[in-house]
């Protein structure tokens, strides 16, 4: 298997587990950069209007299988990566999704995956959610500190979907 990371992060969690999974599989990484600065009301916009913001063009390196690493935002994956997967379309292939985020809401995973297939014609391969929540002390769960919450390399490595995901991916010839 030849695969490919692509990824967009606002806070740095999408990053840090994109880097991980490109590092251990071997594999490269493509970065998905806004035009413009993204600020907390530049994100509120996009979720209100539906936005597909402006981006640098994405070009993938030649690849059978595309990880996209995105966080969501109220169930919406973040608008930069939506902007991505809707110019690269059906022609990105066969893909999963994995994102780094705050936390579960009821529906989540079935929403986001509608979404995929609206932006790219077909549905991901596999799905992996990793929540912060699980992360930060109870009393902060179902705030908005976890969405401002920085996870540390070292509390990235408790997610045991990590290896799982790495072990799928290797374990594709």
């Amino acid at each position: 298997m030849r695969p490919v990371v692509l990824a967009y992060s606002f806070t740095g969690n999408n990053r840090l587990l994109a880097e991980a999974l490109a590092g251990r599989i071997g594999c490269p990484l493509v970065e998905v950069v806004p035009r413009g600065k993204r600020w907390p009301i530049s994100i509120a916009l996009d979720l209100m209007f539906r936005r597909f913001p402006k981006i640098h063009p994405v070009s993938l390196p030649e690849h059978d299988h595309l990880l996209v690493i995105a966080p969501l935002w109220d169930r919406w994956i973040a608008h930069p990566m939506r902007s991505a997967l809707k110019a690269l379309g059906p022609a990105i292939g066969p893909y999963s999704f994995i994102s780094l985020s705050g936390g579960v809401r009821p529906g989540q995973v079935a929403f986001v995956d509608e979404q995929l297939e609206q932006l790219t014609g077909q549905p991901p391969r596999n799905h992996w959610a990793l929540y912060v929540e699980k992360l930060v002390p109870e009393e902060i769960r179902g705030t908005p500190k976890v969405s401002a919450y920085r996870v540390s390399p070292e509390e990235l490595e408790s997610y045991p979907e990590l290896g799982e995901i790495v072990n799928w991916v290797r374990a594709r010839p």
